[in-house]
């Protein structure tokens, strides 16, 4: 079975490897190559294999298309492995006129997708190795929705602004429990490491229960990606103490719980709730738009 005979069925309306030859110029559409094979070949935007072999490989495709059936919205995803790719890298929304000039070569082949989101991903840079999974792909997609090309967006402000209103969200709830319910006195502005942490014993996605999330801004784009996969968010009780440090086995700083708890996990089961509705109208605001990843 081929990929595109995979992926007839909505979320995923369309996936698409495009990738390029080595002996090609930049800006010929002619040299772009749609052919699975010549993408897992190809070492030059997306430059580790497994990257390639994952995004290639007809069990991992049909994976991803059966973890996107969570939501309405239609996928159009677009795999690009060229040498215009490299200078690419987390721009979030553009229009063809910004394609076409930034990327000539694949500008041809990403269709026009009015009735479904368009997400163009140019590498897996900044993964940490983690390899391309429908998780990453999931994830990638909401750091596409909290950037802007500065060029092209003069505003300075995200096309997706549901992704601001969500961030305000986590950081004010955040900062009423951290204050409140953990005595923290700082600025939050101080306090990155303690909301990572914090993030860390709510979240129940495998990297804050492996302790291992990359920064407390991740948080944000982690239970975007739970929401995609899993259809819902869902937050672990307020934890009786955040270790901070530990010393000779023992804790050398934490905060601790305390105050009206209830009232603190009511706070917290409220955005697991809003969330869910802060990633539907992300979702509804990108219907239509193109996102380079």
């Amino acid at each position: 079975m081929k990929l595109k005979d995979i992926m007839n069925e909505a979320p995923i309306a369309g996936y698409n490897t495009l990738s390029d030859k080595p002996s090609s110029k930049r800006g010929d559409p002619s040299q772009i190559s749609k052919d699975p094979k010549d993408f897992d070949k190809r070492s030059s935007s997306f430059s580790d294999k497994r990257d390639r072999r994952l995004i290639t490989s007809n069990a991992s495709v049909k994976r991803l298309k059966n973890l996107f059936d969570k939501t309405a919205e239609d996928f159009y995803f677009y795999m690009v492995n060229t040498k215009e790719a490299r200078d690419h890298t987390e721009v979030g929304f553009v229009d063809d006129a910004w394609l076409e000039k930034n990327m000539p070569a694949v500008a041809p082949h990403i269709g026009d997708h009015e009735d479904g989101i368009t997400v163009i991903y140019t590498n897996n840079k900044g993964a940490e190795k983690i390899p391309m999974t429908p998780w990453i792909i999931a994830h990638r997609m909401a750091h596409a929705f909290s950037r802007y090309e500065r060029s092209f967006n003069k505003m300075n402000l995200r096309y997706v602004t549901e992704y601001t209103t969500a961030e305000e969200a986590i950081n004010g709830i955040t900062k009423d429990i951290l204050r409140h319910n953990y005595g923290y006195r700082g600025e939050m502005r101080d306090a990155s490491l303690l909301r990572k942490k914090f993030f860390e014993e709510i979240g129940t996605f495998r990297s804050a229960r492996k302790k291992k999330l990359r920064a407390d801004f991740e948080f944000l784009n982690e239970l975007f990606a739970q929401y995609l996969i899993t259809g819902e968010v869902e937050f672990n009780p307020l934890p009786k103490k955040i270790v901070m440090s530990k010393a000779w086995g023992h804790d050398a700083k934490a905060y601790y719980l305390r105050g009206d708890v209830e009232e603190a996990q009511g706070m917290l089961d409220m955005l697991a709730r809003d969330f869910e509705y802060y990633v539907e109208s992300m979702l509804s605001q990108a219907i239509g738009r193109k996102f380079v990843m």
